[in-house]
């Protein structure tokens, strides 16, 4: 429900986008959503971005880092992790706090060996 939503916000139809992300946010509830919780909020938030201010969408990535953590999800907790970094500087924050997050998530990312949003941080960090 999640990318479904994803995918008809992305052509436009925000408002049925962010119904279906609900959706998949809601199902979330279900036995055996644990596994997937954290890819479901990462995504679902970034629906959300379209009618939240980025400010308050922003933190439900840090839920979703959460949440992949715990499931074991490493992709989608460093992915959570990197985009929770960079939006705080798209949400207004303080560059100093800004750079000791992306400075945390480039630890996180390195201190696990995780290449692929590393090499997708390092550009964003100019």
């Amino acid at each position: 429900f999640t990318y479904y939503g994803m995918l008809l916000a992305r052509l436009g139809d925000i408002r049925e986008g962010c119904r279906y992300a609900r959706i998949g946010r809601q199902l979330l509830d279900r036995p055996g959503a644990k596994e997937v919780a954290g890819e479901v909020i990462s995504m679902a938030t970034q629906v959300m971005c379209f009618v939240e201010p980025v400010q308050c969408a922003n933190e439900s990535h840090l839920q979703a880092h959460a949440a992949a953590m715990s499931a074991g999800d490493m992709s989608n907790a460093m992915m959570s992790s990197m985009v929770y970094s960079i939006g705080s500087y798209w949400a207004g924050e303080k560059l100093s706090v800004v750079r000791e997050k992306i400075a945390k998530s480039r630890s996180l990312m390195e201190k696990h060996h995780h290449l692929l949003w590393l090499s997708h941080q390092t550009p964003l960090e100019r």
